[in-house]
C-alpha cells in the first residue's frame, strides 16, 4: 500500500464513533492503526475483511451468536480495509505487537533473508540455493551448515502462518539474557575428572616422546613414516602388520561379489585363497543389513527435536551444547563414510 492509501484510510478510522470502536473491542477485534487491518485478538492474526469474512470468522471460530455481531458486516465494509497479505512490514527490530502472535524460535538464512521454523527446510534452501557462498566460507577441516543460519528469532506476521512474510521483534532482556546464558557455560570449571585425564595423556605422550627412537633410526624409512597417521604409530601399526600380506586384506574389505563364482583373495604360500559364493552372499546379506541400520539411525536423528541434539553433544550434564549433534552436510561425505563403514564391516565379518 501507498502512503496516500495509508493516509485515506486514517481518515475513515477518525469518523468511527467511540461506541463503534467499543463493539469492536467486545467482539474481541482490534482496528489496527497506522497499518488497516482488523485483527482478532484470540487467534493473534489479521482477518481479511471482504463480504461477510470477519462475522462468519466470529461465528464459526469463536462461537459468536448473531444477535452479539450485527451490523459488524456494514462497520467493516465502511472502512474499506485491503488484503492483510498486501500490508507493509514493520522493519526488523520493531516492537511486540500486543495483538498480533509471536512466533518463537525461527530461523532466517544469512544471505537472502528466508524464514522458516524447520531447520530441514533452510538446510535444503542453503543447499539449492546458496552453494556459491556455503564453498566460499567453507573453513578447512569442517562445514557447518548452521553457520549459514541465523536462529533463535522472534516473528510476528499480519496472516496466519506467515513465517515467509514476517518481522523480527525485539524483546527487551532476551538477548542480554542469552549473552549471559553463554557466558556462564564458558566460565564453568573443567571438572576434577577431566583435568586429571588431561594430565594424565600429558604424562604418557611426554613417556611416548622420550622412548621414540631418534637421529638416523627415524631416516631408515622416511617415506613409510610420512605416510602413517598419528593413531598408527600410537598402536604400533607398522610392526602389527610389517610382515602382513596387505594385498590380501585389501581383498578381504572389498565388497562382496554377487556373481555366483568364488571371490580370489590372493595366492599365499603357492595356494590359491577364496571366498566362497555362500560366504560372499552372507556377506552382501549383512551389508544390506547394515545399511539399513544407518538409514534408520539417520531418520532418528533428523526427526529428533535440537533440544535433545544439543544434550547429546553437550560434555556436562547440566547444560547442552550450544548447537546440536548433525550428520554430515555433503552427500560425497557421506558417500563416503558409508563405503568406509562397508569396507570396515565385510572385513570383520569375513575374517
Amino acid at each position: 500500500m501507498s502512503d496516500n492509501e495509508y493516509r485515506t484510510q486514517a481518515r475513515l478510522y477518525s469518523k468511527l464513533s467511540s461506541n463503534e470502536l467499543a463493539k469492536l473491542d467486545r467482539l474481541g477485534l482490534h482496528l489496527n492503526s497506522p497499518e488497516p487491518a482488523i485483527i482478532c485478538k484470540q487467534c493473534g492474526y489479521a482477518i481479511t475483511a471482504d463480504k461477510d469474512r470477519v462475522s462468519r470468522h466470529l461465528r464459526e471460530i469463536h462461537k459468536v451468536d448473531k444477535a452479539t455481531h450485527r451490523g459488524l458486516n456494514k462497520l467493516i465494509r465502511s472502512l474499506n480495509l485491503p488484503d492483510p497479505k498486501s500490508l507493509r512490514l514493520r522493519p526488523d527490530g520493531s516492537a511486540q505487537h500486543p495483538h498480533l502472535e509471536s512466533l518463537t524460535g525461527a530461523s532466517s538464512c544469512r544471505h537472502c533473508g528466508l524464514r522458516s521454523t524447520s531447520d530441514v527446510v533452510l538446510q535444503s534452501h542453503l543447499r539449492e540455493t546458496h552453494p556459491v557462498e556455503i564453498e566460499l566460507a567453507r573453513k578447512p577441516g569442517r562445514h557447518w551448515l548452521r553457520e549459514h543460519i541465523k536462529t533463535g528469532l522472534t516473528l510476528q506476521s499480519w496472516t496466519a502462518q506467515g513465517v515467509h512474510k514476517s518481522w523480527i521483534i525485539k524483546i527487551e532482556g532476551a538477548q542480554t539474557s542469552e549473552r549471559q546464558a553463554n557466558a556462564n557455560i564458558l566460565l564453568q570449571e573443567t571438572p576434577d575428572a577431566i583435568r586429571d585425564f588431561a594430565q594424565q595423556l600429558f604424562a604418557e605422550e611426554q613417556q611416548r616422546l622420550d622412548l621414540r627412537p631418534r637421529g638416523q633410526d627415524l631416516l631408515h624409512d622416511a617415506t613409510q613414516a610420512n605416510l602413517m597417521a598419528n593413531w598408527m604409530r600410537r598402536t604400533g601399526w607398522e610392526n602389527l602388520l610389517q610382515d602382513a600380506r596387505r594385498d590380501i586384506l585389501i581383498a578381504m574389505s572389498v565388497l562382496p561379489a554377487l556373481t555366483g563364482r568364488p571371490f580370489c583373495l590372493g595366492v599365499h604360500a603357492g595356494e590359491s585363497l577364496f571366498s566362497s559364493a555362500s560366504v560372499e552372499q552372507q556377506l552382501a546379506s549383512i551389508m544390506e543389513a547394515t545399511d539399513r541400520l544407518f538409514d534408520r539411525c539417520g531418520d532418528t536423528i533428523r526427526c529428533t527435536d535440537v533440544c535433545v541434539r544439543r544434550w547429546l553433544r553437550g560434555r556436562f550434564p547440566d547444560s547442552p551444547y550450544k548447537a546440536p549433534f548433525e550428520l554430515v552436510s555433503k552427500h560425497s561425505s557421506e558417500r563416503t563414510f558409508d563405503s568406509s563403514i562397508d569396507g570396515i564391516s565385510t572385513f570383520e565379518f569375513g575374517c
